[in-house]
């Protein structure tokens, strides 16, 4: 089972804001249950992205 899990909602405006409202308002229980809402703001989110280096996998 995977261990990690990046959900991309898709391109914007295509009803992503509401998914990441509702994220956000229970971002605490998520957190509780290990899962990562990175912040509200567009830099918030590209830096909790993972960065493929030289060494990763495809």
């Amino acid at each position: 089972m995977a261990r990690r899990v990046i959900v991309h909602a898709g391109a914007m405006k295509s009803g992503t804001t509401s998914l990441q409202h509702a994220l956000y308002a229970h971002r605490d229980h998520l957190t509780d249950l290990g899962i990562l809402v990175p912040g509200k703001t567009w830099r918030d989110q590209a830096d909790a992205a993972p960065r493929k280096g030289a060494g990763d996998r495809p």
